[in-house]
């Protein structure tokens, strides 16, 4: 696995919904330069956790390149390249202008300037899927039969361009990690689980994990942030199923006194991934608790419908 098959599993992580894709007219070009590579950076810092790699992302350029991700695998190799050329939505709806043209002629100079090395080129639209749709489906079949370019739709540009920096440093976990004995077990001890389960789950086990004691407040599932967020994220309905299941399973509720303990025996994997990520990572406790939930949701389902 290499940076490059990264970005392009992060370019197509997930599609938006394509009413969503009018937020893309809030970005100007500049913006959605800079914020591509702020994600990028992001990519390269988690990958380098584990991989000594030698990338800079620089940005914006010419040559039909507004983005540019380059790097040597040896120090006396020649460097290879990634670009990304970008449209922005005032860009994409301004009918005056021949877009497929000019990307076209952006993508032979970057093949000019660049050769051989240039690995992957991305064109990058940020148009609105609803009302561009026609000239989005132009462009990207103008550029079916292209040996190495990908056009990246608006559905997944706005994905990637919201992803926190959870979301990426879980997906480069999932793939640089995965012959990783504890990592392997923590995702089979959260494989049984639903995704409103599995929060649930991990809600209690990092607030376990955070005050050293595995006896949840007497007020934890009216107050705590994260219940109280599992509620908003998947309704009243799912909370309470979540509690039917893990009751008496996962979770020992005593009357006298009134008290709930999580069982962290049951969870040996996940609480050592834990403290994996916080020595790894130095992230915040809520960045730590969504990096952790997105890499063990993917084997348990989809975080959210793309519908």
């Amino acid at each position: 696995m290499t940076p490059a098959t990264l970005l392009e599993e992060l370019l197509r992580y997930r599609q938006a919904p394509a009413q969503r894709t009018i937020k893309l007219a809030s970005y100007s070009h500049d913006d959605l330069c800079r914020r591509i590579q702020d994600q990028i950076e992001i990519m390269l810092g988690a990958f380098r956790k584990y991989q000594h790699i030698s990338h800079m992302v620089q940005g914006p350029r010419d040559q039909g390149v507004d983005v540019l991700v380059k790097s040597t695998d040896e120090d006396d190799a020649p460097e290879k390249y990634i670009g990304l050329q970008v449209k922005s939505h005032s860009e994409i709806a301004d009918k005056k202008n021949d877009l497929a043209k000019q990307l076209k002629a952006g993508y032979f100079d970057a093949r000019s300037h660049y050769d051989e090395r240039l690995q992957r080129y991305y064109v990058v639209l940020a148009g609105d899927a609803i009302q561009d749709a026609k000239r989005i489906a132009a462009i990207t079949n103008e550029f079916a039969k292209t040996r190495g370019v990908q056009v990246i739709n608006p559905r997944y540009l706005l994905t990637y361009l919201e992803m926190p920096a959870s979301t990426i440093a879980a997906v480069v976990d999932r793939h640089l990690s995965e012959e990783d004995f504890v990592r392997k077990e923590a995702r089979s001890e959260a494989a049984g689980y639903s995704p409103p389960e599995l929060y649930c789950v991990l809600a209690c086990i990092c607030w376990a994990l955070e005050n050293a004691t595995d006896l949840l407040p007497e007020d934890f599932f009216l107050h705590d942030e994260r219940i109280l967020e599992l509620q908003e994220k998947y309704g009243d309905d799912a909370f309470d199923a979540c509690l039917t299941r893990l009751t008496d399973a996962d979770l020992e509720v005593y009357a006298q006194p009134a008290t709930t303990r999580i069982r962290l025996e049951h969870f040996a994997a996940i609480r050592a991934l834990y403290f994996d990520l916080e020595v790894r990572y130095d992230e915040s406790t809520e960045d730590l608790f969504n990096h952790l939930f997105e890499f063990l949701c993917e084997d348990v389902g989809d975080i959210e419908d793309e519908a």
